[in-house]
């Protein structure tokens, strides 16, 4: 095996009684996004913002984030969803890209703070360091599902 390879061997799954078993990926994702949350109400306190208007915006980022998502994924893809239209909205092919995922969740999460009658703007402001840290840290998640390992190369780069 070459060097430059590090492969993880351990069990991705945690379980939890018999027939109840949930992913550590998944677990340690809940625990970043909760994280961002707390750090986002923490900030808000600070800016003197209303933390229920946080879960609000919060849940209202998710639409636009998931929907912005999946149109940035079609559209790197574009050949093969113009050749199977269908498979656009099938939630189990393909994935979302993170651009268009990001615009769409600040586009609604805006959205949504400007029909409270918050201000946006500054929630905007707010939503800066927790919209860095879930993909960031989010990443390293994917260690404790196997994912991003990438097979190993005997080319001369790798």
């Amino acid at each position: 095996m070459p060097i430059a390879v590090i492969a993880f061997d351990f069990d991705p799954l945690l379980r939890l009684a018999e027939g109840l078993v949930v992913r550590w990926q998944t677990v340690a994702l809940a625990a970043v996004i909760a994280t961002a949350l707390i750090l986002a109400g923490v900030i808000a306190r600070r800016d003197g913002l209303r933390g229920d208007d946080l879960l609000f915006i919060a849940v209202g980022t998710v639409p636009g984030a998931v929907i912005g998502g999946r149109i940035g994924y079609v559209l790197l893809h574009l050949p093969y969803y113009q050749a199977n239209p269908g498979a656009i909205i099938d939630p189990g092919l393909g994935a979302m890209e993170l651009a268009l995922g990001v615009a769409g969740g600040l586009l609604t999460g805006s959205l949504v703070a400007s029909l409270l009658g918050a201000p946006a703007g500054r929630w905007r402001h707010l939503a800066i360091l927790p919209v860095l840290f879930v993909p960031g840290v989010g990443k390293f998640t994917m260690i404790l599902g196997g994912a991003g390992q990438g097979t190993p190369s005997s080319a001369a780069w790798a």
